[in-house]
């Protein structure tokens, strides 16, 4: 529990957290959302900015009771967003080299599509693109 008026460091609130403090994620978020966001949306756009931002944070929330060394919270945080915008344009450079003509005849999904791509490739990526990430 944060009961100190100066305002606490990055690793005291990722302590609290671990020891239980769930209101010290909500400081955590409060003071880098913007900061993220701003990061993510300058290398995409504003829709993905705030998408993969809320992505970094949920996987940080996920993670956060594994994080060894808070100090670290920040670089961390800013990795897992490095890291979401190239799983974001890995994905985006896939589907741009997808046969479209084939979408075009039709209400195809991109579940389609990306069978379509593994049957000419051979590669298997549709548990991967399509959120389950453990596929």
């Amino acid at each position: 529990m944060l009961l100190s008026t100066q305002e606490p460091s990055d690793e005291e609130l990722v302590e609290c957290f671990q020891a239980g403090d769930q209101s010290a994620f909500d400081i955590l978020y409060q003071r880098y959302y913007q900061g993220l966001y701003g990061y993510i949306a300058h290398a995409t756009d504003r829709h993905q900015g705030e998408d993969l931002a809320q992505d970094a944070f949920e996987i940080a929330l996920n993670n956060l009771p594994f994080l060894k060394d808070g100090k670290c919270f920040k670089v961390w945080l800013y990795q897992i967003a490095t890291n979401r915008m190239k799983d974001w344009a890995r994905r985006a450079k896939l589907l741009s080299w997808l046969p479209w003509r084939v979408v075009k005849e039709g209400s195809i999904t991109e579940a389609v599509c990306l069978e379509h791509f593994e049957k000419i490739s051979g590669m298997h990526l549709s548990g991967y693109f399509l959120g389950n990430e453990t596929a």
